[in-house]
């Protein structure tokens, strides 16, 4: 049989065909999913960058970098992705990592708004971040940015060269900026003059300037230094409202006349610090009532009370003052013999020695060093930004008697600082409630945009209203008591409840110690004073706050 193949040569040729025709297909199909793998990728990529974008200028820096974690390796956005991280980076002060790492980028990235960035850093008072970032974005021209590298310029002291930069702007910024244009001429022309008043008490008035030409703060408050703001400078010029009061602390600098001490008034709605008043005879410390240790005397008895009434005995009462106990050999003195104190009210107000010793030692060493911790002592200091609220100590016992009975009445290994007496007042005045004390109320930037207002910081609760009733009825026996050591700061027109304390000796002179709080019926306020070399409290301390009390309520 013979067979033909004209037609063989023909079919493979159409076979070879087809086969191309489908590997060409599959290519193409290839090279389609692969672009929509790409497409994709960015797209997904591109939501992610501004998800992590979003959470980043809402400060949730964690958060964010969850969100581009999964497209950590993708060749897309890197750009973008390490402007997040230097935008973390610069935002929690770690400033050394951010400017390494913007460094590093050679071209802004094109997928984040950088008006927002700066935004962002301008509405935090963060000039150094700002200035960082718009050295980033350097070749960028926009009103906005000329805007703020003047704004870094005026933050840093030059105002010649601010006023260089605002001459840039289009007549369509100047109009669009027309309000911060003036703030900033403002500043400026504080900082030539050398007169720009930069920190403010509760009511907008000016309690200290700076001087451009030295750096130099100027305070007009007396009684406070303005040491703690020279750092806080260096990052650049912002506006500050505290929480003191201008005409009670030159109210307090007027009664102190020559006389050394320390004095706080907090303001129980918001614990504000009102006056912060600070002349220490030895001067170790610039503001001493926020930081000067110095033994409590018997200011502290108003927390051996409130330990007798939680954990006490009421058999210690009545109680027979013989003007001393012996313990082991070693005598503890009374300042005087009592004799018969019918109840713990009026232990206080006549301030007696031995009855606040057998009270304490009825309690318990233990849950007297607990109530202590309570109310702040080795508890370190209280942070109010760049401000330290230094609180009291004690040394952990255990302790013979002796020594007890000395905690007991404020003497030897215990300690309080000005403002912690009145953090400790002021915990009874509203009944166990409390809140953090505070100086600064208010921070804003160049633009009079506040980023830092102060709120209340409710600490804690000590819940036991009927013993704190009693102490308080106890602090006001002090004044109203025909025996009480405060007595003769009665008669002021404010009713007043307080607990006087003498620390000293007839050699070496005694500082008169007294805590309180007024009015009486509705405390709003609550003190702390220490008249060093003085006198004692009883003698020269409640006459002063007879004087205060009069003055504070003509204001």
């Amino acid at each position: 049989m013979q067979l033909d193949h004209k037609d063989t040569a023909f079919s493979f040729k159409r076979r070879r065909i087809r086969k191309r025709r489908r590997i060409l297909k599959l290519l193409v199909a290839l090279s389609l999913l692969v672009m929509l793998a790409v497409i994709s990728t960015h797209w997904l990529g591109l939501i992610q960058v501004k998800k992590s974008f979003e959470l980043s200028l809402q400060a949730r820096f964690d958060e964010a970098g969850q969100a581009t974690g999964f497209f950590s390796g993708s060749p897309f956005f890197r750009r973008e992705r390490q402007e997040l991280r230097v935008l973390a980076s610069l935002a929690t002060e770690n400033r050394e990592a951010g400017n390494t790492l913007l460094e590093a980028i050679p071209v802004p990235g094109r997928f984040l708004d950088h008006d927002r960035i700066l935004s962002f850093f301008l509405d935090r008072g963060d000039y150094l971040s700002l200035a960082a970032w718009l050295k980033h974005i350097e070749n960028r021209d926009s009103d906005f940015t000329i805007m703020n590298r003047a704004i870094v310029e005026t933050a840093f002291f030059n105002p010649q060269t601010s006023r260089q930069h605002l001459a840039d702007l289009s007549q369509n910024g100047r109009n669009k900026y027309h309000r911060f244009l003036n703030l900033l001429e403002k500043a400026n022309l504080g900082l030539e003059n050398d007169h720009l008043d930069f920190v403010f008490d509760r009511n907008g008035r000016p309690l200290a300037y700076f001087k451009a030409t030295s750096e130099m703060i100027q305070g007009v408050l007396p009684g406070f230094s303005f040491e703690p703001f020279k750092n806080e400078l260096k990052s650049g010029l912002k506006f500050y409202s505290l929480s003191l009061d201008l005409r009670i602390q030159e109210l307090v600098h007027k009664l102190f006349g020559n006389m050394n001490g320390t004095f706080v008034l907090l303001e129980l709605t918001d614990a504000g610090i009102i006056a912060c008043y600070s002349k220490s005879e030895s001067g170790a410390t610039s503001n001493a009532a926020l930081e000067e240790p110095y033994q409590p005397a018997s200011i502290i008895k108003v927390l051996s009370l409130l330990s007798h009434l939680r954990h006490g005995k009421k058999s210690t009462f009545p109680y027979d003052c013989r003007g001393n106990l012996v313990f082991d050999k070693k005598i503890f003195y009374d300042w005087i013999t009592h004799g018969k104190v019918e109840n713990p009210i009026e232990a206080l107000a006549v301030s007696c020695n031995t009855a606040f010793a057998a009270m304490v030692a009825a309690a318990g060493e233990e849950k007297y060093q607990s109530l202590l911790k309570e109310f702040f002592f080795n508890s370190g200091d209280i942070d109010d930004l760049f401000f330290k609220i230094q609180c009291g100590s004690f040394a952990p016992g255990p302790r013979d008697s002796y020594d007890l009975a000395n905690l007991a009445v404020g003497l030897r290994e215990i300690t309080v600082t000005t403002a912690h007496a009145a953090l400790i007042a002021s915990i009874i005045a509203n009944s166990g409630s409390f809140s953090a004390p505070f100086l600064l109320q208010n921070t804003r930037n160049l633009l009079d945009i506040s980023f830092y207002r102060r709120q209340s910081d409710f600490l804690s609760r000590i819940d036991d209203p009927d013993s704190f009733r009693i102490v308080r009825q106890a602090m006001e026996a002090v004044i109203t008591d025909k025996r009480g050591t405060g007595r003769r700061a009665d008669g002021s027109g404010v009713s007043v409840a307080a607990k006087t304390g003498t620390i000293g000796s007839q050699k070496n002179g005694f500082d008169a110690i007294i805590i309180g709080f007024f009015p009486v019926e509705s405390p709003r306020y609550a003190f702390a004073l220490r008249l060093q070399r003085a006198g004692k409290a009883e003698l020269v301390g409640a006459p002063f706050l007879k004087r205060f009390l009069n003055e504070f309520s003509r204001l």
